[in-house]
């Protein structure tokens, strides 16, 4: 699910962060984004909010993510992370398998 997420923001520098258009979504998104596998390799929740905390008031606003980091480890600390800010960002998953025995969500996906 996508969030509106098209506010321009400045960084502490004051130098702003191109925005472009998401395909025809009409959503505008941060030229630079953030990948969501060092989330998972964060030493805490802690620090992975922070990471996620100095994107967002930098003006980045989209976010790259898929379960299969770190068993769904980064996918669980971005939602924590944009709790209540979750209408700043573009967040986008992928289902990728890469080997997992368990049922991945992806599996789930391809049954429906």
């Amino acid at each position: 699910m996508l969030g509106a997420a098209g506010v321009v923001a400045n960084g502490q520098s004051g130098a702003e962060i191109p925005r472009r258009s998401l395909g025809r979504t009409g959503l505008e998104v941060s030229a630079l984004g953030i990948g969501g596998y060092h989330l998972g390799s964060a030493n805490s929740d802690a620090e992975a909010t922070q990471i996620v905390n100095e994107a967002l008031d930098a003006g980045v606003n989209f976010f790259d993510n898929a379960w299969e980091y770190h068993q769904g480890l980064s996918e669980e600390r971005l939602g924590r992370a944009l709790k209540g800010k979750r209408d700043r960002a573009v967040v986008m998953t992928r289902c990728v398998h890469m080997g997992a025995t368990r049922i991945s969500p992806c599996a789930s996906l391809k049954n429906r």
